[in-house]
């Protein structure tokens, strides 16, 4: 196993997605300009200034402070304490998981940003980092490809290996010729657009946003209207399609549609997960998905309900304790081997872990990475993995060190680790 950096180097900007080419080792990678500059006196007087606008506005008070928390939360320290004071204690544990879920959407230091109102709050921190996509050659470890962006760039994709797509903070779904360098909207959301992904069968682009919406565009047609639509009761925080279906989470739950008829999903799972889903990978050799939440657990689900009852389960990646209490770290991101049923977690705490999903053992722990494991992907043989680490480090300035690592996995023969319940750790 060995592993080396893109392009020799740190990235502009921290990555918000990796993504291997369907056929080759080109590298697409999109970014968003972090937070930079802004001293502990300095983000205290914003936040301080933030949570009394929040005791004066009359929006739904307890979404209002509950995201002023996560701001408090993500940016460390103790002043996230004033928002836990700005809200009822008694209500409070009933809504510890929305308050995880706003925590890893709004967070100031988070490995992505995403925009919306808090655009404004956020603005005033925010300094001038270069951030749209990039395109790498994996093998040649060079840049092929660069185009800026003013919006944050979420997610991003291929459509084949010519043209990309990106989604971003503003609302906006575009299209990048990589050979050309030019681009095009193909697509506009009324909020946020968090993720973003291409079906190869139907030649149609699938984005999910914090408006609650899942929409559906023809690369065919050009036309800027979705050729469906569907809304949700929650934020759509993770998609992924395989074939002809789309498996969406939201908030705990996960629904499979199938792309010739949307009128309702072929199937709802309500997952075991206490706390909101981060991500979600599913996989059509499966038949089956692997989803990860904001307090550290890894569901592993199947469509067919024998199947599941048999073979499905859930563990907690890091059930160490520290002063009585569970280690929560976030998982970030899930990536699936194209060929074994293997499939590797990155979380918070910046740990990238292989996993067979069959025998439900730990085969490989890569050696820890300094700061959040924001994104990973596999090339289409497996053979490499892409690896987005985002690491901050705040002493008198803030210091920033955002880089792509490319792991060679030649083997998992390290000692298995059986996974346990999560119900059953301490």
């Amino acid at each position: 196993m060995a592993r080396r950096s893109v392009a020799g180097g740190a990235i502009a900007g921290a990555a918000s997605r990796v993504r291997f080419a369907p056929t080759s080792n080109n590298l697409l990678v999109s970014s968003w300009d972090s937070v930079r500059a802004l001293s502990p006196p300095d983000s205290r007087f914003v936040a301080s200034w933030a949570f009394l606008f929040s005791l004066l506005v009359p929006l739904s008070s307890m979404e209002m402070r509950t995201i002023l928390i996560s701001f408090f939360w993500g940016g460390g320290g103790w002043w996230w304490l004033w928002c836990y004071l700005g809200v009822n204690f008694q209500q409070f544990s009933s809504y510890r998981s929305r308050i995880w879920a706003c925590s890893s959407r709004f967070e100031i230091w988070g490995d992505r940003f995403r925009g919306g109102w808090e655009q404004c709050l956020i603005g005033f921190c925010t300094g001038v980092v270069p951030q749209g996509l990039r395109l790498y050659d994996a093998d040649r470890n060079t840049l092929r490809f660069k185009a800026e962006s003013d919006p944050a760039l979420l997610d991003c994709c291929f459509e084949d290996e010519s043209a990309a797509l990106a989604c971003c903070s503003d609302g906006s779904v575009r299209r990048y010729d990589l050979h050309s360098v030019s681009q095009d909207s193909v697509g506009l959301h009324e909020d946020v657009v968090f993720c973003v992904e291409y079906s190869q069968t139907t030649g149609q682009i699938v984005t999910g946003s914090l408006d609650r919406k899942l929409q559906l565009w023809d690369t065919k047609t050009r036309n800027v209207s979705p050729t469906g639509m569907i809304t949700f009761d929650s934020d759509v925080s993770s998609l992924s399609v395989c074939g002809m279906y789309i498996s969406v989470a939201a908030a705990r739950n996960v629904y499979f549609y199938d792309m010739r008829n949307l009128t309702g999903p072929v199937k709802a799972k309500f997952s075991p997960l206490e706390y909101h889903i981060q991500c979600l990978q599913s996989s059509l050799e499966w038949n089956g998905y692997v989803a990860g939440s904001v307090d550290g657990v890894v569901v592993l689900n199947y469509l067919d309900d024998v199947v599941d009852g048999n073979m499905g389960y859930a563990f907690r990646c890091h059930p160490n304790s520290r002063n009585g209490r569970s280690n929560l770290v976030k998982i970030n991101c899930i990536a699936i081997h194209p060929c074994k049923k293997i499939f590797v977690t990155g979380d918070d705490g910046g740990y990238a872990i292989a996993w067979d999903a069959q025998s439900k053992k730990k085969l490989l722990e890569l050696p820890s990475y300094s700061g959040r494991v924001a994104s990973m992907a596999y090339n289409h043989s497996g053979q490499l993995l892409a690896v987005a680490h985002n690491y901050y480090h705040e002493a008198d300035t803030m210091v920033e060190e955002h880089r792509i690592f490319i792991e060679a996995l030649d083997d998992f023969k390290r000692k298995p680790h059986l996974v346990k319940d999560p119900s059953n750790q301490t």
